[in-house]
């Protein structure tokens, strides 16, 4: 993985503030924690250590994000949008536009929905086989044809958090 501010330096960890992730040369370790140059000159960080960790528990207990900041996808905690894995629990979070967690797309999921959703193709995509096998034996009866339609536009439709929640589980 590339770092943050040199994208063609291989990263040595994430700073445990921000996210982003850190060369060696951009990486500061304070209090066993590698964290950025630039959250190693904040007021939290120069109290200690500790206090940066309580701060971000506070801040995640709360759940109040600004508008550079999501809230992570596992744990919940409020982090900025850059980072790749989330400091507090570790979980990757979305990183490729239209790609989820599972590396199923939602638009390939759509376009396959609604050209060949007769025959289910999208289902078996998406890891349904038993529904992309009832398409498969339905499919003369062009109910399918309509269903897949319909849930190729309902695919895209969807955020990528939302297609993953409830499509590809």
């Amino acid at each position: 993985m590339p770092c943050y501010n040199h994208p063609t330096v291989d990263t040595v960890g994430n700073c445990t503030i921000c996210g982003k992730a850190l060369c060696q040369a951009c990486a500061v370790e304070i209090g066993h924690k590698i964290v950025c140059k630039q959250c190693a000159g904040t007021a939290v960080i120069g109290a200690s250590a500790a206090t940066a960790t309580a701060t971000t528990s506070a801040a995640t207990a709360t759940k109040v994000k600004g508008a550079d900041e999501i809230f992570c996808r596992s744990c919940g905690a409020v982090i900025k949008k850059e980072p790749e894995v989330c400091p507090a629990c570790g979980v990757r979070q979305y990183s490729v536009a239209g790609v989820t967690h599972s590396g199923k797309s939602r638009n390939v999921a759509a376009i396959l929905a609604i050209f060949l959703g007769g025959l289910g193709i999208h289902k078996f995509y998406l890891g349904k086989m038993v529904q992309g096998v009832i398409y498969l034996i339905f499919c003369w009866t062009f109910i399918p044809v309509i269903i897949g339609f319909a849930e190729g536009f309902i695919y895209l439709m969807a955020s990528n958090e939302e297609f993953e929640r409830k499509y590809t589980h």
